[in-house]
């Protein structure tokens, strides 16, 4: 049911237009929603069935979330409501485009006094606010901090907190206990926490006090090598001088010293005070004098979600800070990214399993070697086999591991089971520091353990990836880098030409940098798509430059998976389905988790008729990357396909409120469904967005518009096709444009010309067998004589690429 009802396109409780899955925790999923009625997109988090299912927690929570709601000021995050739709207990709060402080120490280690007290105060500020609502926090840490993506950028912006109450109300309900003091994360937790006495304003102080410290030092206050003796080392001793780390200005350390006060007493009075302190420091002549750097956005830049940002986090306790609680299906920018550079050692140890489910100790190695299949095939990183950690299994020191095997990297794991729900969790600690640099957790059913298996293997291996092509682009100049930047930019945004296009600015990059790898590759997908999607400016040496740039790329970068994105696409246009799929494989055996690679595999199995693992690799491209916009529209051609119109328009707006309402794509594609549903009004509607450009695809449109309006004679528009095809010599484009003449013949009750075109297209390279088989305007043309053996073509690509494609399914 609840599957059903928070799929993408969905319309929840009549109200919230569902655009993506954010994460799953415990508590519950979050999802990005659109409030349809205010027009604003906002979180939503849907609470696990059976966690508030008593009317005592229900009550509470209900309390907590009214409390929170008080709470109005721009350094918090704005709770909106709460309700229930179809016995689902939900809620709904503000939407944070930014980043969790967590993540941008894991890229800085440690920030500027400058940056860290202008943080302070404006954390200070939000928590005054929430204290004078009544409202405590009692889990502050740098997860719950988020910094808006125009404030690391240098624009302004918020620095915002969040999570206030709520996961405090939920964590007493799941853990059967009294939501007194010992709730919250050990690194952060004060001394009155530890020992459960009563909590007020003052230990949302000391936990400020402590992500201070942090962000001045690059190390926690107190990090002992358990979470029970990191809690109870500040019952045994004073905070240690940050001044011992680094230097800092004795005003800054002495109010970095008395947040973290054990007694509450000798902390400062209240938030706003320390705010006010705060700001004086910042703005004395030591802290201006010193030297600030630029804050660095996370790798793994996206939008983040206030929700997925730390609200699962009081659940479990025994993660350090950094760790991300995003849950199933993380957010884009949780978790810190891997630090490994090229040529370092990694060791998967056994996963471990706890609870009482023993019966998991088979799945627990058969996880940890997956684990290490996927990760064997990073590039830049050597990977030891099962066989050789298998005897730390109950050995888990990292340092002693690395020195065995002279590892520089170890993933320990967990496996935990309780009924019908199972946990996995992964981290990964540096032998040679014994610093944690990554961790994530994953939860859900036993049935689905190892899709999180394999999500948790995607996200560890995309987040080295990641970090291993940024270091190619170390020595670049920072023109060059720009162009770079800019290029990707332009391909995600389908927009391939032009002076401003991803070709130009791949070019620029080029011409700065001839070597650059990833630039090469980027060039040739390009240059390739550039090919297929054809304007003014596309001319019949196209086909030429896109086989050129790609042989170029697979000769000079044939480790990078973009090069061989670019080879299959090409292998596409040209027919050439076996090739495609080869090259497919190749590029997701380098990175599973490539979003761009997911998205076009699952195009093309959708359209070869295996559209259940086609809709599967296209939501996990768009979860990945939400700027692939493609996906989106792949995804509502199937669902408009199967009549599934509501879950079409949903996706359509979400498009269109991604700014891509007027792209000649998603015109077509709303043309091309209105004539599918008969809908005339609709069709003279959407004809006058159509602008008269060089684009080819609006020629094609306008045509199409034209005739089924009756404003062209259908011999003429025939006539003008038939001449303007040899020109499209780009033969999955040329396809296409026999797609839409079959379907607009049909529309004009001109079946023969239907059939024609139908076979011109059968002839040439079509795959599409969803719509052959689907496609509603083609039912008269199923009953012809001819279709049976264009069909049995069309299937015999189709077979042709699932029997080449599926060797990918255990990858992706």
């Amino acid at each position: 049911m609840v599957s059903k009802l928070f799929r993408i396109g969905t319309l929840f409780a009549n109200r919230y237009r569902i655009e993506g899955r954010l994460g799953e925790g415990a508590m519950g999923a979050v999802y990005r929603v659109r409030d349809i009625d205010v027009g604003e997109e906002v979180a939503l988090k849907a609470l696990t069935a059976g966690l508030v299912r008593r009317e005592q927690a229900l009550a509470r929570f209900r309390r907590e979330v009214r409390l929170s709601r008080r709470v109005t000021h721009r350094n918090v995050v704005r709770m909106h409501d709460i309700g229930q739709y179809d016995e689902i207990h939900y809620l709904t709060m503000e939407l944070i485009d930014g980043f969790a402080l967590d993540a941008v120490l894991a890229e800085r280690d440690r920030l500027a006094p400058s940056q860290a007290l202008d943080i302070a105060v404006q954390v200070a500020h939000g928590l005054a606010a929430a204290h004078a609502a009544g409202v405590i926090h009692r889990d502050l840490k740098p997860s719950n901090i988020l910094l808006e993506r125009s404030y690391v950028e240098g624009r302004g912006g918020r620095v915002v907190v969040t999570d206030f109450g709520i996961a405090r109300s939920l964590a007493a309900e799941m853990d059967g206990a009294q939501t007194q003091g010992a709730i919250g994360t050990p690194h952060f937790m004060a001394p009155e926490q530890v020992e459960g006495k009563d909590v007020d304003a003052r230990t949302d102080i000391y936990a400020l006090g402590g992500v201070l410290y942090q962000m001045l030092t690059g190390k926690l206050a107190f990090a002992e090598k358990t979470p029970l003796a990191t809690a109870m080392a500040r019952l045994s001793r004073e905070a240690p001088d940050p001044r011992d780390t680094v230097p800092l200005p004795d005003a800054l350390a002495e109010h970095v010293l008395q947040c973290l006060a054990r007694e509450p007493a000798g902390r400062p009075v209240s938030a706003e005070l320390l705010a006010q302190e705060l700001a004086h420091v910042a703005a004395s002549s030591q802290i201006s004098g010193l030297a600030a750097t630029q804050i660095e956005m996370p790798i793994s830049a996206g939008p983040l979600n206030p929700v997925a940002s730390g609200f699962d986090q009081t659940a479990v306790q025994d993660h350090p800070p950094g760790s991300s609680v995003s849950f199933g299906k993380p957010a884009s920018s949780r978790g810190r990214t891997p630090t490994l550079p090229t040529g370092r050692s990694l060791a998967v140890l056994p996963f471990r399993v706890r609870g009482p489910r023993e019966d998991l100790d088979a799945v627990g190695d058969a996880v940890s070697d997956e684990l290490i299949d996927v990760l064997s095939r990073t590039r830049g990183v050597r990977v030891f086999a099962s066989s050789a950690t298998a005897r730390f299994r109950e050995t888990r020191d990292p340092t002693h591991i690395g020195g065995e095997l002279g590892a520089d990297v170890v993933v320990d794991g967990t496996l935990q089971g309780s009924g019908e729900r199972v946990r996995l969790s992964a981290r990964m600690i540096d032998v040679h520091s014994g610093v944690q640099t990554w961790s994530e957790r994953f939860d859900g059913r036993y049935e689905d353990i190892f899709q999180l298996q394999e999500e948790m293997s995607l996200r560890i291996a995309e987040a080295l990836r990641v970090e291993l092509v940024r270091s190619d682009a170390v020595s670049l100049d920072a023109a060059a880098i720009e162009a770079y930047a800019q290029a990707r930019a332009r391909i995600r945004a389908t927009e391939y030409v032009g002076h401003d296009g991803a070709q130009k600015h791949f070019e620029r990059c080029l011409e700065l940098a001839p070597k650059f790898k990833p630039a090469l590759a980027g060039y040739a997908m390009s240059c390739v798509l550039a090919w297929f999607e054809p304007d003014g400016s596309v001319t019949t040496t196209s086909g030429a430059r896109a086989r050129d740039a790609v042989a170029h790329a697979l000769s000079e970068a044939p480790e990078l998976p973009e090069t061989h994105l670019a080879d299959a696409t090409l292998a596409s246009n040209d027919g050439d389905y076996e090739r495609t799929a080869d090259a497919l494989a190749r590029a997701l055996e380098l990175a599973p988790s490539y979003a761009m690679a997911l998205g076009y595999l699952g195009m093309l199995q959708s359209e070869a008729g295996r559209i259940d693992a086609g809709v599967s690799r296209l939501e996990m491209a768009y979860r990945l990357d939400p700027q692939l916009t493609v996906s989106l529209w792949s995804l509502a051609r199937l669902h408009a396909l199967r009549g599934e119109y509501d879950l079409y328009e949903g996706l359509m707006e979400q498009a269109a409120a991604a700014g891509r309402a007027t792209h000649a794509g998603h015109i077509m594609l709303q043309i091309r469904v209105a004539s599918w549903r008969g809908d005339m009004a609709r069709l003279e509607e959407l004809s006058s967005n159509i602008q008269l450009t060089d684009d080819v695809s609006a020629g094609l449109l306008m045509i199409y518009s034209a005739g089924l309006r009756g404003e062209m004679d259908l011999g003429d528009a025939d006539r003008m096709l038939s001449g303007a095809l040899p020109a499209f010599i780009n033969q999955r484009f040329a396809t296409l444009a026999c797609q839409l003449a079959c379907e607009f013949f049909m529309m004009g009750d001109r079946i023969d010309l239907a059939e024609r075109w139908l076979k011109e297209a059968v002839d040439r390279v079509l795959v599409d067998m969803a719509w052959l088989d689907l496609c509603p305007l083609l039912e008269p043309l199923r009953q012809r004589a001819g279709f049976a053996q264009m069909r049995r073509v069309v299937k015999g690509r189709a077979e042709a690429f699932w029997g080449r494609s599926a060797r990918v399914a255990p990858h992706v």
